[in-house]
């Protein structure tokens, strides 16, 4: 017999071999919340209104008035209602010229800013807190909350997500400690053909040795195995970032930045206009060079509670109940982006098809909307009460459609308030201050953030 007091779980349009993981079922408080707090624009645009305090004493209203009367950056904050949802727009972070750290410097499709993570977790969360990534990809939040001391945990669909973020917030590493283990690498012993990497990206000189290196690290660090020589690990890591670009500091002949991939095809037809085959490459130094430019800030104070797991937002079991104090994600775009292609021959090289994994790349808003249900539904099982969640999404169809709408719409009925939505104007324009936000015609220049608070 069906019981309704649960929220109910969404469909999806699935892509070809994806099956739907579910979590485990978790009762939800049936009080109605228009029963118990005064109405949401009350709240926001009225300092005698007040919200349950959180862990750690982390008011909401204080939060939401350091985000009306944010100017630390020369603009005043806009608040304004569309739609019945509560706005914020201003310039509230730096842009990603300035850099936080050297250890962000991972060329990753779709990553955002560093310094939004940095906003939200210093006002947010409190030293030793547990800050998630449902979609860690290439680890920017983490990175951020294990930067600022608190306890880093995230999960992908994309098992290189591990490899590429755990080295990163992992045990310290030195540059004389990566070149010391790279002279115990026997560089004879892989063959060009065992990666499968296209001819038409490498030099054959360039897979042989890149296949050496795979034989060494397999021994020492397998594939997600959480006691794998960190040495190993960050050593994978740095060949994955240095894997295909446009420059001799990468493995890869003259080819497209690294954070934008291209097929076999169109890269034959890069080397015929440039008249050249990929060149040799020196693989030891470029890692050498990439590790000494991602310590340059030095390491990040290691913390062995940090968590990295793989598999579906929706279903991360190995999380506990009610453990999370906040959540500072980025979901994939509706139909913007398709994963599988942009990582595939990174995933290629660390010997995954990258038809197994069940990336999202949904076509439609119906189905990006329950795909975001679905997350949030778990998102209530790992948030504590009074924690908050953060989702930053943009806009798609030329800005015609904004993603925190159906945010709002998933979240409907579900244990949180939704207190509204940030919206960071990274040129900030006139038009910026109109209430319309339409009228923006920069508007694929922001950022937009919903924050929810967990009942």
């Amino acid at each position: 017999m069906k019981d309704d007091s649960y929220p109910q779980r969404l469909s999806l349009d699935k892509p070809p071999g994806y099956k739907q993981k579910t979590a485990p079922a978790m009762p939800f408080p049936q009080t109605s919340t228009s029963d118990t707090y005064p109405p949401l624009a009350n709240l926001l645009f009225s300092a005698e209104k007040t919200l349950p305090v959180p862990a750690k004493h982390i008011c909401t209203l204080d939060f939401l008035t350091d985000i009306r009367e944010f100017s630390g950056l020369g603009t005043i904050t806009t608040t304004f209602i569309e739609n019945d949802i509560p706005y914020y727009l201003g310039k509230f972070f730096k842009s990603g010229g300035a850099r936080l750290h050297a250890l962000h410097e991972f060329s990753y499709r779709a990553s955002f800013n560093p310094h939004l993570p940095e906003f939200l977790i210093e006002r947010l969360s409190s030293a030793g807190d547990i800050v998630h990534d449902p979609f860690a990809g290439s680890g920017t939040t983490l990175i951020e909350a294990a930067r600022l001391g608190r306890i880093a945990c995230g999960s992908d669909i994309n098992p290189m997500a591990e490899a590429i973020i755990a080295p990163r917030i992992g045990p310290e590493i030195t540059p004389e400690g990566i070149i010391h283990a790279l002279e115990t690498v026997d560089w004879s012993a892989g063959h060009r053909h065992s990666l499968g990497l296209p001819s038409e990206f490498f030099n054959a000189k360039t897979l042989q040795k890149l296949s050496a290196l795979q034989v060494w690290s397999q021994g020492r660090a397998p594939f997600n195995d959480a006691d794998a020589d960190p040495v190993a690990r960050w050593i994978r890591m740095v060949v994955l970032s240095r894997l295909t670009g446009h420059s001799s500091g990468f493995m890869s002949g003259y080819t497209l930045p690294p954070n934008k991939a291209t097929t076999s095809a169109s890269q034959r037809r890069i080397n015929e206009e440039r008249g050249e085959n990929p060149p040799e490459r020196d693989v030891k130094r470029n890692i050498i060079r990439k590790t000494r430019s991602l310590l340059r800030d030095g390491s990040i104070p290691y913390d062995c509670r940090h968590r990295i797991g793989v598999g579906d937002a929706s279903d991360t079991p190995w999380i506990e109940d009610a453990s999370v104090n906040l959540v500072v994600t980025s979901p994939p775009f509706c139909t913007e982006v398709d994963y599988a292609f942009e990582h595939w021959l990174r995933l290629k090289y660390f010997g995954i098809d990258p038809k197994s994994i069940a990336f999202s790349h949904i076509a439609s808003l119906k189905a990006w909307t329950a795909m975001i249900r679905n997350m949030l539904m778990e998102m209530m099982r790992v948030v504590k009460p009074g924690g908050y969640i953060a989702l930053e999404v943009g806009e798609i169809k030329k800005g015609t459609v904004k993603l925190e709408r159906a945010v709002w719409e998933a979240a409907e009925g579900l244990p949180c308030r939704r207190l509204g939505v940030i919206i960071h104007d990274a040129e900030f324009t006139k038009t910026s201050h109109i209430f319309d936000v339409t009228k923006n015609q920069r508007g694929t220049n922001t950022n937009r953030i919903v924050i929810m608070q967990r009942l």
